[in-house]
């Protein structure tokens, strides 16, 4: 079948290309739909078929990558005052409550929670860990949009090893039988990959619950998790690998020094019309944007906005990201009140707030 000639097409003068770190380059992306997902461009535009697509709904984790951004570009210093190390945070926050008892009902209380280096004990991965410079967060590239990369650096099963001499999470695997049909395999390596560089880090070793927490959005359905679990403590049992984060920390500062992300691209299943994706960096800009176009999809985590475009292809049109706006990033606590912010995960509120209780489920 042959196919019509691609045609030439020049984004608006505003725009820019999607600028990530993959296999220790700075990737350029011009012309991907903004609603391509991470795990599309991986095995179809990248040739990296390590990453396997599982439900395409980011509920089995066989997709799993590594995404790694600067730890200070993820850590906000707004209103300082207020801002304390999630132990001295709780400490406070119990105090408070306390005094309330014998204070009148109309006294405040807030206190503010940031994304800073905290002291709290094995935090879970899916709230990002930090080593070196960098904080590693394992994610759902089936339901990631590809843009959401811009500025950070995209870590895959390639980049841990080979057969000739695999990584000791991959290693430790093959010691303890973790994988039958493997397809599910990549994604536990990879989470797994970030708890041994969470441990590694701290000088530490995570108990058996410990690994079942962490392993807990990685689904298998033939070897049973026994072995898996045990390999996850195995791993430690061989010569240590660590990730070598100065060279991704380079270019990663490299790629601080360009503007927000304005995107733009044809959208093949829209006729070729050109959607936008901005991810702006502050709530002014969000704002402005916002009465630019008011028609714009607003997009956050992907966990519900991605299901409608893998599972009931729907168009979303212009898309502005809320991932990158410092304001929305920060967790405030009010009195009794859940943590409010318009952007932080489970996973961030739960690593950075030990007064509420994280649901665990008994290792097998």
């Amino acid at each position: 079948m042959r196919y019509p000639p691609r045609l030439l097409y020049l984004p608006p003068m505003d725009t820019r290309p999607i600028r990530f770190v993959h296999r220790g380059q700075v990737r350029e992306v011009r012309d991907a739909a903004p609603t391509r997902t991470v795990l599309d461009w991986l095995r179809e535009d990248a040739r990296c078929t390590g990453t396997k697509e599982g439900c395409g709904e980011g509920d089995c984790g066989a997709c799993t990558v590594i995404v790694a951004e600067l730890a200070e570009s993820n850590e906000s210093t707004e209103r300082a005052d207020l801002a304390v190390p999630a132990h001295q945070a709780h400490q406070a926050y119990r105090a408070d409550r306390d005094d309330q008892a014998q204070a009148p009902a109309s006294t405040p209380s807030h206190r503010l929670a940031t994304f800073g280096p905290q002291t709290t004990s094995a935090p879970c991965p899916a709230a990002g860990v930090r080593v070196g410079g960098l904080r590693l967060r394992p994610v759902n590239s089936c339901i990631r949009f590809l843009p959401t990369l811009d500025g950070k650096a995209l870590l895959t099963v390639e980049d841990l090893g080979g057969p000739d001499a695999p990584h000791p999470v991959q290693q430790a695997m093959i010691d303890c039988h973790g994988s039958q049909c493997g397809f599910c395999t990549p994604g536990f390596v990879m989470t797994l990959a970030a708890t041994y560089e969470q441990h590694q880090q701290a000088g530490s070793r995570p108990t058996r619950q410990q690994l079942a927490d962490d392993l807990s959005g990685n689904l298998c359905r033939c070897t049973g998790y026994r072995p898996i679990l045990e390999a996850g403590q195995r791993m430690f049992e061989l010569p240590p690998r660590r990730l070598d984060t100065a060279p991704i920390e380079a270019r990663l500062r490299a790629l601080q020094a360009d503007p927000p992300l304005r995107y733009a691209a044809p959208n093949p299943a829209a006729g070729g019309r050109v959607d936008r994706f901005d991810a702006p960096r502050d709530a002014a800009t969000l704002a402005a944007l916002r009465a630019e176009r008011p028609q714009a999809r607003l997009l956050a985590g992907s966990t519900d906005i991605g299901l409608w475009v893998t599972k009931q292809f729907r168009d979303l049109g212009d898309i502005l990201y809320l991932g990158e706006v410092a304001e929305l990033r920060r967790l405030a606590w009010e009195d009794d009140a859940a943590p409010e912010s318009t952007r932080a995960s489970v996973g961030d509120a739960e690593d950075r707030a030990p007064s509420i209780p994280a649901e665990t489920h008994q290792a097998p």
